[in-house]
């Protein structure tokens, strides 16, 4: 079920999308990222973590898409959606 989805970023089984835009449209995905593990950094807004991305895997911190079972590709449904789509999906999403 969807419900509550809002709350459970990162996103994915391996938890490698940080916010659901991310999740929604493949081409914005980082492939290097990190953040807090402050909980007043969930962005409610953009439904999930605000992060950084990154050039490379430089420290334990940094979420690394390149390995093996922590890939972020896949679930392309959304790349078909317009933008204003997306937002109204995430507004959706919002509300359950």
């Amino acid at each position: 079920p969807l419900d509550g989805v809002w709350a459970t970023a990162p996103y994915f089984h391996n938890g490698s999308v940080p916010q659901i835009e991310a999740v929604l449209n493949s081409k914005i995905r980082p492939t290097y990222w990190s953040r807090t593990f402050d909980s007043h950094d969930y962005n409610y807004e953009k439904l999930g973590w605000n992060y950084q991305r990154q050039e490379s895997k430089n420290d334990n911190q940094t979420y690394d898409t390149t390995l093996e079972a922590y890939g972020n590709t896949g679930h392309t449904f959304g790349d078909d959606l317009t933008q204003d789509e997306r937002m109204a999906v995430i507004e959706y999403l919002k509300t359950i």
